[in-house]
């Protein structure tokens, strides 16, 4: 883990060992939900302006990324898993959020670095029970005192979902390889990041 202080000075934790034992593991997928997704809704601030969701100025998510400033503004995202992590931003233009799973304040998080990290994941959330859930993400209009802007970023998320397959099955995506899925010809893929297709 590295953290900054507020002069922008990094320091690692010391090193953790970890052991993974995947004998008697449930299956499990990760699927990434864009910032246009349809299962993230958008309220303004108490400013009563909208979300800026056409940034191109960085590497972002499929290209593009979502931005607020006014305290108040929240994007709340509806997912199925037991695990989601958001993916943001990092930068000493950026700035202080609150993070709420299942409608409880969870933490204030500061989003300020020295350098910027794109499509960083800021905050995850894991060991959920299997079944549907929020994560809301609300803008505070702070900033740490370093920081020389208040933006926050919300770039994607990330759900994990864990299934034993003898329990419910496994899911195939319309791409998997034969033979678990066989096409005919006049098939086309939509990629269109403003349907929530299974796996995009």
């Amino acid at each position: 883990a590295r953290a900054f202080d507020a002069a922008g000075n990094p320091a690692d934790s010391a090193p953790v060992t970890v052991t993974v034992s995947n004998a008697s593991a449930p299956s499990t997928t990760m699927t990434r939900f864009e910032n246009t997704d349809i299962s993230i809704t958008y309220t303004p601030g108490a400013s009563g302006q909208s979300w800026f969701h056409g940034s191109r100025s960085r590497a972002w998510s499929l290209g593009i990324a979502s931005f607020h400033r006014a305290a108040g503004a929240r994007a709340t995202f509806r997912f199925t898993g037991t695990s989601v992590s958001w993916i943001g931003f990092r930068a000493f233009w950026s700035g202080i959020a609150n993070v709420y799973v299942d409608g409880v304040f969870v933490r204030e998080l500061d989003l300020y670095g020295p350098g910027e990290q794109v499509q960083a994941p800021v905050f995850t959330a894991s060991g959920l029970a299997p079944g549907e859930h929020t994560l809301t993400i609300e803008v505070t209009g702070g900033k740490n005192a370093a920081a020389s802007d208040n933006a926050v970023v919300v770039d994607a998320f990330d759900v994990v979902s864990s299934v034993p397959l003898s329990a419910e099955g496994q899911r195939f995506e319309e791409t998997s390889p034969p033979p678990a899925i066989t096409q005919g010809t006049g098939w086309t893929q939509d990629e269109d990041p403003t349907k929530a297709w299974s796996g995009g």
